[in-house]
């Protein structure tokens, strides 16, 4: 119980120090997490824990976000981004679905629904719409990204987690979590352009479309090497998100203007390592909790109390409120399950789902995603909630109510 009780405390602390003071994420999270190890019993091991935990995520995570960053850099550097706005504001006639729209889709090459943000932020700047409008473009494309970066494999959430029960993820699979999707995306959607009284038009529409398709480069040559990977014979080699990512940042390098290198180095790299740092901070967090008695106390303590299938969801919602990253989230939750005796009461593909559904709640003021969206929308925390993190939690929920339901009929 002791355990427990620290961790609410350091909840309660996490949000005071990021929401009223400001401190840096990576300082606050890292600071906890030695709070937490030290309060719940560990003392020095809470050093070695957190360590680990961070340099964990550092291990998974470094190059697909670096390349991710470099791949952002480039796309907004050369101004590719116009073109892709360009071809997908044919598609339709509502900004906010466009913007949904390609949030999903950039996080799946950029292996980082941050990044995929950062991409999008002078694309929606841009937008010939009201500025209402253009708020709702910028949660739209929060949705969306998340949405495909909890869901998709091998995007970090569904990579760690799937590693972590030595599940082997098969094209079946694939087509679920796809549909699933989906069917959370068009939901979403709907709970974004509801909201306030604009309706989802263009103010102006240009549809030159006289931009280099070029521009879709950068974004299709990490889904290119992947497929090879899989499918050719010999190149088994580039199924490993690490290198077809890596390799696909360093072709997307050669379509940068000689003087605009130093830039996208420069840029790039910083962006990678605030991104990188703020996760590491979240890495050392979740790493001291795993480490710690509290999930095997709070399992006793819920346990009896709710069905099996219940567990992993809540425990992903309560590291995610802890820790903010979702990408740590799955790793902790994940780990801590695998190496239980609960696996075996429940099947493997609704516990995937389960973990990935508690990622999305909640989404609060250890999230960086959520302070990005608050920087960029020059919102208040109030209104954050009420856009972002709600309508995320509510997605989570009702993916959380799908998996019961399958479970229930399939398994």
């Amino acid at each position: 119980m002791q355990d427990i009780l620290i961790f609410v405390i350091t909840i309660v602390l996490i949000t005071i120090l990021l929401w009223k003071i400001r401190l840096p994420p990576f300082l606050v999270l890292t600071g906890a997490a030695l709070f937490y190890g030290i309060f719940s019993g560990m003392q020095q091991n809470a050093i070695a824990m957190a360590t680990q935990g961070a340099g964990r995520i550092f291990a998974l995570l470094a190059i697909p976000i670096f390349s991710g960053s470099l791949i952002a850099l480039v796309i907004r550097q050369e101004n590719f981004a116009q073109r892709i706005v360009s071809d997908m504001q044919k598609i339709s006639s509502r900004p906010t679905l466009i913007s949904a729209i390609t949030g999903y889709l950039l996080s799946i090459p950029l292996m980082c629904c941050l990044t995929a943000y950062v991409v999008m932020i002078p694309l929606v700047e841009n937008l010939k719409v009201n500025s209402g409008i253009r708020k709702k473009c910028y949660y739209a494309t929060a949705i969306g990204s998340t949405l495909s970066f909890v869901l998709l494999y091998p995007l970090p959430v569904m990579y760690s987690i799937t590693r972590s029960l030595n599940f082997n993820v098969d094209a079946g699979f694939n087509l679920a979590a796809i549909t699933i999707s989906i069917l959370l995306f068009i939901f979403g959607y709907l709970l974004i352009s509801k909201r306030g009284s604009h309706k989802d038009r263009w103010k102006e529409r240009e549809l030159t479309g006289k931009e280099s398709p070029i521009g879709w480069v950068p974004l299709i040559l990490p889904i290119v090497f992947l497929t090879i990977g899989h499918f050719l014979p010999g190149a088994s080699l580039l199924a490993d998100i690490n290198l077809a990512i890596i390799i696909a940042a360093s072709a997307s390098l050669l379509l940068v203007k000689k003087e605009n290198l130093d830039i996208v180095f420069e840029k790039g790299t910083r962006n990678a390592g605030i991104i990188l740092l703020d996760l590491c901070g979240a890495g050392a967090l979740g790493g001291v909790i795993a480490a710690s008695s509290f999930a095997e106390n709070t399992y006793n303590l819920i346990g009896h109390l709710i069905p099996a299938l219940f567990i992993p969801f809540l425990f992903a919602a309560i590291i995610q409120t802890a820790q903010g990253s979702r990408a740590v989230t799955a790793i902790i939750t994940s780990s801590i399950l695998a190496y239980s005796p609960y696996v075996s009461d429940v099947a493997t593909i609704p516990l995937i789902l389960m973990i990935s559904a508690g990622t999305m709640v909640f989404s609060y003021v250890t999230d960086p995603f959520f302070w990005l969206i608050q920087r960029t929308t020059g919102d208040d925390v109030k209104t954050v909630v009420s856009s972002y993190t709600i309508p995320l939690a509510i997605l989570g929920i009702l993916l959380f109510t799908s998996v019961l339901l399958l479970d229930y009929f399939l398994f």
